[in-house]
């Protein structure tokens, strides 16, 4: 297992949600400027400390962590559309198993935070918590 395919499988969830509604996405280290009007989905990949799942030097370890996308509209109208694309991306990484490479990756639970301005942009962060084993 490696945190690269715990990337993959999370990601995997957001182009799918993003290219049905048509949406970029911004991935870690990457740039793109929103055009005026345009959501744009920023992604973060935060892994946690991994911690012992059972006894023994054989033991596995669960490495937990969080998956954000920012849903990030233009500002000045209104939470609606952040809010309506913060829904779908909570429903969409529903408590789930999701696997790529050999690696599952447990998607727990999503949420999103309240929304906040930067710039010429409104944000709302959706938070989704995931677990792998190993």
């Amino acid at each position: 297992m490696s945190y690269t395919n715990i990337l993959a499988a999370l990601q995997a969830v957001v182009q799918t949600y993003a290219t049905a509604n048509g949406l970029p996405v911004v991935w870690d280290n990457t740039e793109r400027e929103a055009a005026h009007g345009e959501v744009v989905l920023l992604c973060s990949f935060l892994p946690a400390r991994s911690v012992f799942a059972t006894l023994g030097a054989d033991g596995a370890d669960a490495k937990p962590g969080v998956y954000q996308v920012a849903v990030s509209t233009h500002r000045g109208r209104g939470p609606g559309l952040a809010l309506q694309h913060a829904d779908g991306l909570v429903a969409a990484f529903k408590r789930q198993r999701l696997t790529v490479a050999g690696t599952t990756v447990h998607s727990w639970r999503a949420w999103p935070a309240p929304g906040f301005d930067t710039g010429d942009r409104y944000v709302v962060p959706v938070s989704v918590e995931w677990t792998a084993i190993e």
